[in-house]
C-alpha cells in the first residue's frame, strides 16, 4: 500500500484552486473545464476532491465529472437531506461534511484507495 496519493482539488464549478497555471479572469465555464480535465488527464489523480462551498446543487458537475473519468470523486459539503444519495447517484464516492475535519477526509481517502488496490489485485483460487 502506498503512502500517498494523488488528489485534485476543484471547486463546484470546477476551477482549481491555487493552481500554478493560472487562467484569465474573464474565463468561461468552456476554459474552466478544459483546464480542469486537462490536469486530470495529465496527472492521473487517486481522487478527485470537489468542494461544493456551501453550494447545494453539484450534481451536474457530479455527472459532468463522470461522463469523462472513473476516477473516484468525494463531495464536500453540507449533509442536508437526501443530498448525499443524490450525489452518490450522480457518481461521488463519498461525501464529506464541511467544514472539513481532516481526519475524515483522509479516511475517506484512505478506503478509497483501498478498495480500489483490492480491485488491481489477481484472485488466486486455491484448488
Amino acid at each position: 500500500m502506498s503512502n500517498s496519493a494523488k488528489i485534485v482539488f476543484a471547486r463546484k464549478d470546477l476551477s482549481i484552486p491555487g493552481a500554478p497555471e493560472k487562467l484569465p479572469a474573464n474565463q468561461n465555464r468552456v476554459d474552466i473545464e478544459a483546464h480542469f480535465f486537462s490536469l486530470v488527464d495529465k496527472s492521473d489523480p487517486d481522487v478527485i476532491v470537489l468542494d461544493c462551498d456551501g453550494a447545494l446543487a453539484v450534481t451536474d458537475t457530479l455527472l459532468r465529472v463522470r461522463q469523462r473519468t472513473d476516477i473516484p470523486i468525494i463531495v464536500l459539503c453540507q449533509p442536508v437531506g437526501d443530498l448525499i444519495e443524490q450525489y452518490r447517484r450522480a457518481g461521488a464516492a463519498d461525501c464529506v461534511a464541511s467544514p472539513v475535519e481532516l481526519g475524515a477526509l483522509h479516511r475517506s481517502i484512505q478506503g478509497i484507495i483501498d478498495v480500489r488496490s483490492q480491485r488491481a489485485r489477481p484472485i488466486v483460487r486455491r484448488v
